[in-house]
């Protein structure tokens, strides 16, 4: 064997048994947008096992809630990746040319709805007009638009409940 593959040879042998210098995780800050519930079940099992941290992840996950814009902590920084309820909000910040990429879509359906009493004449959407309407604000960020324009909804009042 002549000395260049006896000398490559040995470093790789010397490469592969020398200790292995491990990096230092990725810190990565995971907004959701709401509070702990069962859909994010999965998030807090790979942080409780350590999948994230044996694929080289410091995981934090912060919750979001009532009054948490986690859009804005996404935009300033203080979250790596967020949650959003719907795509309206990706889009808007792309018609304000808002820095923001979507990774994934991991609900295809938008589970909103509208809900009344029976037999009080809310029957349709027509017949909401000049009426008070709840909805959450993530609502009031997408589809609630396309109701305003569709239908001539105006905002009654804007408070903590979500009435509008």
């Amino acid at each position: 064997m002549n000395f260049k593959v006896r000398f490559a040879t040995a470093l790789a042998a010397c490469l592969l048994l020398a200790p292995q210098a491990h990096a230092a995780a990725d810190k990565v800050t995971f907004g959701l947008d709401w509070v702990a519930e069962p859909e994010y079940g999965g998030y807090y099992q790979a942080l409780a096992t350590g999948i994230y941290k044996k694929y080289g992840l410091d995981v934090s996950i912060v919750e979001g809630g009532p009054q948490v814009n986690n859009a804005e902590l996404l935009v300033a920084g203080r979250l790596t990746f967020d949650i959003t309820s719907n795509s309206f909000l990706a889009l808007n910040f792309v018609q304000e040319n808002i820095p923001y990429e979507v990774v994934a879509a991991g609900f295809q359906k938008d589970p909103d709805i509208l809900m009344s009493h029976p037999g009080v004449g809310n029957d349709n959407f027509a017949a909401l007009k000049g009426k008070p309407i709840e909805v959450s604000d993530g609502t009031k960020a997408s589809w609630w638009m396309y109701l305003k324009a569709k239908y001539g909804y105006t905002m009654t009042s804007c408070g903590p409940t979500g009435l509008v």
